[in-house]
This record gives structure tokens, sequence and C-alpha cells, in this order.
């Protein structure tokens, strides 16, 4: 009887964690998705500031999907303008992320996940560069430079943004190799979305 008690004590105990873990996801991705996209859009409106272009619309936001920075206009735009999101992201996130690996805790989560998100999302940019519908797209066709480096760059981004996302697990009470992680992720991440969708 007793061992039973302490099957169901710990298979509660287990439920809990798993549920806390999903919700401390859930809820880390609005700041970490509004931190993305502010510092990516801001790129943007700061390089067409400098170069004495109006902003007509700076929209950002928490959810799953693309802010705009949109001009009056658009077709004076420099590669540099396309290539400052991506630009100031990275300049901004990576020594922030060093800055705070040593002292990463849950209640900075946002700010030190926020490189390893935005290198991880570099998949993406390799999937946006293929499709043609990348901010370095135009960075290509404007300069005339070959698309390989764009690939290499960014894929090795996606591998390291991955891994270093993995390794803040711990911050999330998930181990690495923890069964709950094929739980918490996915719903993490579908709940966010739903509320995004509804949004």
């Amino acid at each position: 009887m007793q061992t039973k008690a302490n099957t169901e004590h710990k298979a509660r105990g287990v439920f809990t964690a798993t549920i806390q873990s999903t919700l401390l996801l859930f809820f880390t991705l609005f700041p970490l998705m509004f931190m993305d996209t502010l510092i990516h859009e801001g790129g943007h409106a700061l390089s067409n500031l400098a170069h004495g272009l109006a902003v007509r619309l700076f929209y950002v936001h928490p959810f799953s999907m693309n802010g705009y920075t949109i001009l009056n206009l658009p077709w004076a735009l420099t590669a540099w303008d396309y290539a400052a999101g991506h630009v100031a992201t990275f300049i901004i996130s990576l020594p922030l992320f060093i800055f705070l690996w040593r002292r990463r805790s849950v209640a900075i989560l946002p700010f030190v996940m926020l490189f390893p998100w935005t290198a991880s999302h570099a998949i993406m940019t390799v999937s946006g560069i293929a499709q043609g519908i990348d901010d370095f797209n135009y960075v290509i066709n404007m300069t005339g430079w070959p698309a390989w480096p764009f690939y290499t760059i960014f894929s090795i981004l996606a591998v390291v943004g991955i891994f270093l996302f993995v390794s803040l697990f711990p911050l999330l009470g998930l181990e690495r190799k923890d069964i709950r992680t094929l739980f918490v992720i996915p719903v993490g991440f579908l709940l966010w979305s739903l509320v995004s969708l509804l949004v």
C-alpha cells in the first residue's frame, strides 16, 4: 500500500512539474518574440532613419507572425537597410547572452534565451533565401554576391542556436534526455501559436 501511495505521489509530482515547465516555456515565448521582433524591426527602422527615410509604420508584437517596418519610399532602400534587421538582432542578442550566461536563471530566462532563439531561427532564414522571400534575397540581388555564404553562415548559426537552446532546458525544469521534453516543447509552442492565431 505504501509503495502504491509513493508511486501515485511521484506520478503527481512528475505531472505537476511537466505542466509547470510547459507553462514556463509558453509564457517565456511572448517576451522572447517581442524582443526579437522589436530588435529586428528596430534595426531596419534605424537604418532607414539614418538614410533619411521616413518610417510610416513600425509594427512589433509578441506573437508568432512577422513584424513590419514600412516606409514612404520603399524603392529607396539599400542592401544595408535589408540586412540591418538580422545584423541588429545578433549585435544585441549575442553580447547579452555572453554577459548573462553565468548569471542565467528562470528570472532572466527570456534575455538568456534571446540569442539561442534568434540563432536557431536562422534555419528559417536559410529556407527564406531558398524560397526567395527573405531580406537577404534583396541583399544578394542588389550586391550580386553568391548565395552560398549566406546558406553556410545561417546553417551554422541554426545548429549553434539549437544546441544553446537545448542547453537551457534545465532552466525549464528539464534534463537533456528527459522524456517530458517530448511533451513540454511542442505543447508550449503549440499553445503560443494558438494564442497568436486567436489574436
